[in-house]
């Protein structure tokens, strides 16, 4: 059962990680191409990129110009800046501008991009343009002069024109068309105050609303399993509110500039590439979301702990966290580089995502059982019972690689895992389920996880993300390039999709559990599961609109059943006993 929950998070965080690098590269290259706006028209526009070339950008009409190539590279060589890249292409002004008291429409112009090493750096957190260098550079003799900075970074003159969570637009025309002076940027060191004051809000404002609201449930007249219910919803919901708001501020401050500022100041040079970038992305952003979730996890946890009369302790809490973290800091990482490098083929050819998001899930499905016991304790289920479930396996007709143990602390954790593609099974049970659940009820928890591997639900999830996917890459690439409309899909995917096709599974691995054993020996698991970890039964219609697990009360009743004899009719067979109705 836990092996929806795992599928589900890693198909969440590998379509996070595909929102952020194919929505990133869909908006550049919207950005870079099509109409330009007066006054882009006669501007020099440099995009100063601290750990990287720089792109200086102007236009020409192309009337003033047969070869807009050999004209760009007099006006870098008379700046001097090196020209590294030299890129044209014809785009139309949109808004038509008074001339010498003429309406005139902006008409044809040549977009040329220089890729070059334009500014130079004057610490680890500031650097400067030659003045005189963007004045050779200008197309006309009163020029505006245009700089995108990286977010948070500011600009010692001219007027912010936009601002972005990745770049700040600082836009000025000097009288006369020249600049008396370099162009300096920095970054505030008040910003990298707020930073470090966010980071530590993060930790005590997550830690402290939460902790606050699990004791008022705590301490309320409703039962005890609503109470922890209560409590287990509060945290999971701050772990998803509280890292999300931590990163979007801590973005629009502009710590992935900070991030890239110092990095380019390194003296041995900046790597490339997208492994680069996401990583320069995860130092910048993970500490703000992981110190959000240690806030909750340590404001909720005591809690729960107390109220089910458990032991908390903080060492053995922040060690399960630091591993948790990790994991799924890494998880993110890989996803991101993978799906950023192969953004400008999804751009080219959006099936291209569909097969990339589905490799990385089923990748993160082969890679859980060894995570799995990397991060956990885990052994062979001991003695006489330990080979008996492993003849019931074998009997069952479903090869797996082990059944193993796994010690779940305090936690208070009765569940089955059953994860890994064909011909690479695990099933893991836990310490608290072995040690709670009679045999007959640890078979059909056995059973039921052997149920989700026979079915091959996790195939089948994967070739559901597969079209899923494909068809919303094409809708992103070719339909409507927004950014919104990749959230609606992650929402429709994850809580509408894998949850009609989740529920759908767990009936029939709860079908292929009683064949296999028997419908009370399951429903006598499931009942005994709610029990041991302090879990509602009924669930209520809202929550299991979007869960991806039926209520344990709908599973309970469905079993039940199926298991009752049907009702007697009034007339005797041959043998002179009641006969069973249509």
């Amino acid at each position: 059962m836990q092996s929806r929950l795992v599928a589900v998070g890693a198909v969440a965080l590998v379509c996070s990680a595909a929102l952020l690098a194919v929505g990133v590269a869909a908006v550049d290259a919207q950005e870079s191409g099509g109409d330009v706006t007066v006054p882009d028209a006669d501007a020099v526009i440099v995009d100063i990129s601290p750990d990287g070339p720089d792109t200086v950008t102007v236009f020409l009409p192309t009337r003033t110009t047969d070869d807009p190539v050999l004209t760009v590279e007099e006006m870098a060589a008379r700046a001097p800046v090196p020209a590294r890249v030299v890129s044209v292409r014809e785009v139309d002004a949109r808004v038509t501008r008074y001339v010498d008291g003429n309406l005139v429409d902006g008409g044809e112009l040549y977009r040329l991009e220089i890729l070059t090493d334009l500014d130079e750096r004057t610490g680890p957190l500031s650097g400067t343009v030659s003045g005189d260098t963007l004045a050779a550079l200008a197309p006309t003799d009163t020029p505006a002069f245009v700089v995108d900075v990286p977010a948070g970074t500011a600009v010692d003159r001219g007027s912010v024109r936009s601002r972005s969570f990745s770049s700040t637009r600082y836009e000025w025309r000097p009288s006369g068309g020249s600049l008396d002076g370099p162009i300096t940027y920095r970054f505030p060191t008040s910003t990298v105050g707020l930073l470090a004051a966010l980071l530590l809000a993060s930790l005590l404002g997550s830690y402290g609303a939460v902790r606050y609201r699990a004791r008022s449930v705590a301490d309320g007249p409703e039962p005890l399993t609503e109470r922890v219910h209560a409590v287990r919803g509060t945290k999971a919901n701050a772990l998803l509110v509280g890292p999300a708001a931590a990163v979007a501020v801590a973005l629009w401050l502009g710590s992935v500039s900070l991030v890239s500022l110092v990095a380019g100041w390194m003296p041995s040079g900046t790597p490339s590439g997208a492994w680069w970038t996401v990583t320069r992305w995860t130092v910048a952003l993970a500490p703000f979301a992981c110190s959000a979730w240690l806030g909750a996890t340590f404001g909720a946890e005591p809690v729960v702990r107390d109220l089910i009369d458990a032991p908390f302790d903080p060492l053995v809490v922040l060690g399960d966290w630091a591993k948790s973290a990790f994991y799924r800091v890494a998880r993110y990482w890989v996803a991101g580089a993978v799906l950023l490098t192969l953004a400008p083929h999804i751009l080219e050819t959006p099936l291209v995502g569909g097969v990339a998001v589905t490799l990385l899930v089923v990748l993160d499905w082969l890679v859980t059982p060894v995570a799995i016991r990397v991060f956990n304790d885990t052994a062979p289920i001991p003695g006489e019972f330990g080979r008996e479930v492993t003849e019931f396996c074998d009997r069952q007709g479903v090869s797996v690689r082990g059944v193993r143990r796994l010690d779940t602390g305090d936690a208070r954790h009765a569940n089955g895992i059953a994860t890994g593609m064909v011909g690479y099974h695990w099933v893991f049970l836990t310490d608290d389920l072995l040690d709670e659940l009679d045999p007959d009820q640890i078979r059909a928890i056995v059973a039921h996880e052997l149920g989700h591997l026979d079915r091959r639900h996790l195939l089948k999830q994967a070739a559901f993300t597969l079209g899923f996917w494909s068809l919303a890459f094409v809708a992103f690439v070719h339909v409507y390039t927004e950014l919104w409309l990749f959230v609606v899909a992650v929402w429709v995917y994850t809580q509408l999709g894998l949850g009609w096709i989740g529920q759908g599974q767990e009936y029939q691995a709860d079908d292929y559990a009683a064949e296999a054993t028997s419908p009370d020996a399951l429903a006598g698991a499931l009942d005994r599961l709610a029990t041991v970890n302090f879990a509602l039964r009924d669930t209520g219609v809202a929550h299991n609109y979007a869960a991806r697990h039926p209520s344990i009360e709908d599973r309970i009743a469905r079993l039940r059943d199926d298991s009752e004899p049907d009702e007697a009719t009034d007339e005797p067979d041959a043998a002179g006993r009641p006969t069973a109705a249509e």
